[in-house]
């Protein structure tokens, strides 16, 4: 009989050295699982750390486990886990903690089974029309396709996640917040796990799908390192447990669009059920009233529906959003060397008088500046040569200022976070999130919803038409896009309602430019970024390219495609420490 006792492979959470660690597991503590949450001696010191290896043998001289603290999830979600630090070179323990159950005491029988071995599972995407709730299709996917099956659907925000809940459980489908309802979810008691990015990692055992909605909104992606994408790991999710892979959306990735099997993409069907979309172009305008005059003079159509909230004003995020346009011609002013749009410069004022200036909304214009090259321009038109240069782009608290007097009504500056009210409100993009009805809406400068060096831009401006145009849909209403640039290519998509043609359009861009997905792309950045591109260079000379970042210390790593980049990236030793490297794969912004 063999007495020797078990070993078990651990990571600890301590910053830059997460090992593994091997260590023996005392008998006491009964049968080890991937995944269980441990304490453990780390030198001098009692650490926590994750079980990620079970292994039979004589430990040695190794110390022992002192205490299991968490019972481990259902092993496919630890081992999407550790696939998830595979893929984007960085520590288990970031994915770990996220897999984790909330809470200590009590151990619920967790149902350990996986879906692996399945015969048959696909990956498809359901690419509904402009002005269809992703959410009622997300649903109708759900009921129709996965009946009693159990699964996961991931949501960019709260709020979509909350609403989406309702919509299943008014249709008697079982479903739960899975972070609320660990336990039940866990056991086997929910059918379908709600929540946001980060639900891959939901306990739900051996699901049948993962659904991903609404992928290319911001909130899918994690903001910090490892900056990871709700769906990659939705995807990593889904291969483990051999899983469907669902995306429901009206603007999917450029290639996600290439890369799944669509199953609802009928465009000239589609575009007759598009709602009412009025495009306006800054040039046009009135140079003095602007938008605001615009909207007071169409105000009556615009505010007429019966609804609570007449109308929503959305602007860009950010301060004054400025850019300058031709009073001749009409063209955007952009960099003639990097195409970034050209920035109103006011030169020998003090900070304090600029930012009177910009309150009043009196941008003085004394050069124009490029933040990509670092050059400050002559304030002479780039197209034709005229100086009738102006300055267009507010804030959405002067926008809420200049339409309360162009409108002589109250209008309402929606903050961030708390209630909506009000029968005219104006908000920054997440005022889309925050509205379940609407009767009209603006989007006042789509183009500048996004930066110009965003790998997203053309899929992002149509998902957040997309926001729009599904909440005024129920009412009849009117959405009026705003753009400074008559060239630019959602204009033509918006006017066409040919979304077929702006995606083929921009793949053949990038096939040109060489970019993603006819490359595959990663920035490292923090002090051991240069060693990590040396490293590369050195041992893939021919399988990597390497060249400098647009921040100060950080370098462009280059590759034929996604998965040899990942690789490769793994192949070289270096630093989980995220104060000391940063690895961004698939960047959104160059």
């Amino acid at each position: 009989m063999d007495y020797s006792p078990r070993t078990v492979g651990v990571v600890v959470d301590v910053i830059g050295r997460p090992g593994p660690y091997t260590y023996s597991w005392p008998q006491q503590l009964g049968e080890p699982n991937l995944g269980d949450e441990v304490t453990v001696p780390l030198r001098n010191r009692v650490v926590a750390g994750w079980v990620i290896d079970v292994d039979q043998g004589y430990a040695g001289a190794v110390k022992p486990v002192l205490k299991r603290r968490r019972v481990a999830p259902p092993d496919g979600v630890t081992r999407t886990a550790l696939a998830a630090s595979q893929w984007y070179s960085c520590s288990p323990v970031h994915f770990l903690r996220w897999s984790r159950r909330p809470l200590i005491r009590g151990a619920p029988e967790v149902r350990r089974q996986t879906g692996s071995g399945r015969l048959k599972r696909e990956e498809v995407l359901f690419w509904h029309s402009v002005g269809d709730s992703s959410l009622e299709v997300a649903e109708s996917v759900i009921a129709s396709r996965y009946p009693g099956e159990s699964g996961i659907a991931v949501l960019p925000t709260r709020r979509q996640a909350d609403r989406l809940l309702a919509r299943l459980r008014n249709a008697g489908i079982s479903a739960a917040d899975w972070v609320s309802s660990w336990d039940l979810v866990a056991t086997g008691g929910i059918g379908v796990a709600v929540g946001t990015r980060t639900s891959g990692l939901a306990p739900v055992p051996a699901p049948r799908f993962v659904l991903v909605v609404d992928p290319v909104d911001p909130a899918m992606r994690d903001q910090s390192s490892p900056y990871f994408e709700g769906f990659e790991l939705a995807r990593l999710r889904a291969r483990e447990e051999d899983a469907d892979l669902v995306m429901v959306t009206a603007a999917p990735p450029l290639e996600e669009a290439v890369r799944l099997r669509v199953l609802s993409q009928s465009f000239p069907e589609s575009a007759r059920r598009w709602p009412k979309i009025r495009l306006l172009f800054r040039s046009d305008l009135d140079g003095d009233r602007g938008v605001p005059g615009w909207i007071a003079q169409n105000g009556r159509a615009l505010v007429s529906a019966a609804a609570a909230i007449k109308l929503a004003v959305v602007v860009p995020d950010g301060a004054t959003n400025a850019s300058v346009i031709c009073g001749s011609c009409g063209a955007v002013q952009r960099c003639t060397r990097c195409n970034s749009l050209l920035r109103p410069v006011n030169l020998g004022r003090g900070a304090y008088a600029r930012e009177i200036e910009r309150l009043r909304g009196a941008l003085a214009l004394d050069a124009l500046y490029c933040s990509v090259e670092a050059e400050t321009v002559k304030a002479v038109c780039m197209s034709c040569g005229s100086e009738r240069l102006r300055v267009v782009g507010v804030s959405s608290r002067r926008a809420a200022a200049l339409l309360e007097g162009a409108l002589r009504r109250e209008v309402v500056l929606c903050p961030d976070d708390g209630p909506v009210g009000g029968e005219v409100v104006v908000g920054g993009v997440g005022l889309l999130d925050r509205l379940e009805e609407v009767g009209s809406v603006v989007l006042w400068g789509l183009d500048r919803f996004f930066g110009v060096h965003s790998m997203v831009g053309s899929p992002l401006a149509i998902y957040y038409l997309n926001r729009a145009a599904s909440l005024v849909a129920p009412r009849g209403g009117e959405v009026v896009v705003v753009l400074d640039d008559r060239a630019h290519p959602v204009a033509e998509a918006i006017a066409t309602r040919d979304l077929s043609r702006l995606y083929r359009g921009e793949l053949a861009l990038r096939e040109r430019l060489r970019l993603p997905p006819a490359r595959a792309l990663a920035i490292a950045s923090g002090p051991l970024a240069g060693e990590l591109a040396n490293a590369l260079v050195s041992k893939h000379p021919r399988d990597v390219e390497v060249m400098p970042g647009r921040k100060e210390g950080s370098v462009l790593i280059v590759a034929d495609d996604e998965l040899r980049l990942h690789r490769l990236a793994n192949s070289v030793e270096h630093s989980v420490d995220t104060g000391m490297l940063k690895l961004e794969f698939s960047p959104r912004n160059l």
